[in-house]
């Protein structure tokens, strides 16, 4: 997630093709198999409760956070926001998917370009930040601050919000691990919003998920990551007003 701040403001849209999505037909053939599977109710992809979701009208996604969702060391295709904008697709909602990522973006920096981010007007934002302000040893408190500044700006302006949380690796002290994932739970209380607590969870350290880093997922990596994702927007209601 330490990298070079490149913006990747990528906008992927649906429309409304329940066999085939424009989404998932851009991608490789192997994983455009793996997202099928995953909205098609294949062994260990989406739940039951949330295959039956109906699909509304139009909706925009708008993703905020640093290189785990700008897609890093992937095809622009192969990022997270993109798999779930072609799931979507695939279960036929009229779906646009912005890719707000940016790598090395700390909470602070992503509060510095909000501005930008929400002039896309966007109706559901998942804001996926904190791991580089982790692993950099930043304040905790800040970071929270930083998060619920982001988050109550989202609301005032009329945007459902889910927040997207990590776990931190072992080599950084316990202490601060569990300060760190705790202010994820404090801001998601505070606001009232849905929580996905690991972004990265069966994807870390997984064999065949990973880069050779050790920090950014790979293709494979980040189809588990838009099934998880795309469970938690559809689980909880964000698409629905």
């Amino acid at each position: 997630m330490l990298h070079p701040v490149t913006m990747s403001a990528q906008v992927h849209r649906s429309r409304h093709r329940p066999r085939r999505g424009r989404g998932a037909s851009s991608l490789p053939v192997a994983l455009r198999a793996l997202v099928l599977a995953l909205v098609t109710g294949a062994p260990g992809a989406c739940s039951p409760g949330a295959a039956a979701s109906p699909a509304p009208g139009p909706v925009t996604l708008l993703f905020i956070g640093d290189s785990l969702t700008a897609g890093y060391g992937v095809s622009r295709t192969e990022a997270y926001p993109a798999q779930v904008n072609a799931a979507l697709d695939t279960r036929g909602w009229e779906a646009q998917s912005i890719n707000a990522g940016v790598s090395g973006a700390t909470t602070h920096d992503a509060l510095a370009r909000l501005g930008e981010s929400m002039r896309r007007h966007a109706d559901v934002a998942l804001v996926a930040l904190g791991g580089n302000d982790g692993l950099r040893g930043q304040s905790v408190n800040i970071m929270a601050r930083n998060l619920s500044t982001i988050v109550q700006r989202l609301q005032h302006a009329g945007v459902r919000v889910g927040l997207v949380g990590l776990r931190l690796p072992a080599p950084i002290p316990a202490t601060y691990r569990r300060e760190f994932e705790a202010a994820y739970e404090h801001v998601a209380e505070e606001f009232d919003i849905p929580l996905l607590r690991d972004l990265l969870e069966d994807v870390l350290q997984v064999p065949g998920r990973m880069q050779r880093d050790g920090l950014h997922p790979n293709a494979a990596g980040h189809a588990v990551m838009a099934r998880r994702v795309l469970d938690f927007v559809l689980d909880e209601g964000l698409l629905h007003e």
